[in-house]
């Protein structure tokens, strides 16, 4: 009788892992910049069904509840920018950099950001445009032997980051070569004031999905699940 030895040595050698350029996709359709819907519910195909989560939202108290449930312990805990336990003086320095700049330079400050980011929950996704400049910053950190160091410098910092709210996205704009990178979005703004429909470039931008399937980078909101019972409430 052969040993459980003797039996892997007969098995055949295991193939090589398939290398170089890949034969499939995700499956999500994206055509010039517009991803096709597999939604079911008409009132929740896109972009109608940001219309429907806003309404969502605004006049239904339970819904309200249920999404403060989810964002308040997120926007009520203390952020703080803390290095590695191991870390070098250049780590620790960094790490004091950007908790001056989360305090000091960013416009709107901390909080007003995580409130836009959080916005993912109920739309599906959250956009951001960076800007930044050159600016003098002066802040202190300490060394591992508790030498304080005082910083005083020109540095390039990131003064803002604006929301890109998503009722205003008309296009997600993927690399024609590899559908999963997002190569820009394509706003529409109907308001007169400047172009009409930017094309803000992916370097430029910090995407928050919630839920993302496949290629789709306007993600699935929390509220989905909860439109038939609200539909129902709403009607009765």
């Amino acid at each position: 009788m052969a040993s459980p030895l003797d039996r892997f040595r007969k098995q055949k050698p295991a193939e090589k892992p398939p290398t170089g350029k890949a034969l499939g996709r995700s499956g999500t359709i994206n055509s010039a910049g517009f991803i096709s819907d597999q939604e079911i519910n008409q009132a929740l195909v896109w972009p109608q069904n940001l219309d429907t989560y806003a309404e969502m939202k605004a006049t239904d108290a339970t819904i309200r509840w249920i999404l403060a449930l989810v964002k308040y312990p997120i926007l009520s805990a203390h952020w703080m920018v803390e290095a590695p336990d191991d870390a070098d003086d250049q780590e620790l320095e960094a790490a004091a950099f950007v908790e001056h700049w989360k305090e000091e330079h960013l416009a709107g400050g901390w909080f007003n950001f995580l409130r836009h980011a959080l916005m993912c929950e109920e739309f599906g996704h959250s956009v951001f445009e960076k800007s930044a400049d050159l600016r003098p910053v002066e802040f202190q950190w300490q060394s591992d032997d508790e030498t304080a160091h005082d910083v005083s410098r020109e540095a390039f910092v990131v003064s803002k980051l604006g929301p890109r709210l998503p009722r205003t996205i008309l296009k997600w704009n993927v690399d024609d070569a590899d559908p999963s990178r997002l190569r820009s979005i394509t706003q529409w703004l109907g308001d007169g004031r400047g172009e009409a429909n930017p094309e803000i470039p992916a370097e430029r931008l910090v995407v928050f999905t919630r839920d993302q399937e496949g290629d789709d980078f306007r993600g699935t909101s929390i509220l989905r699940s909860a439109y038939r019972n609200w539909r129902y409430k709403l009607e009765l």
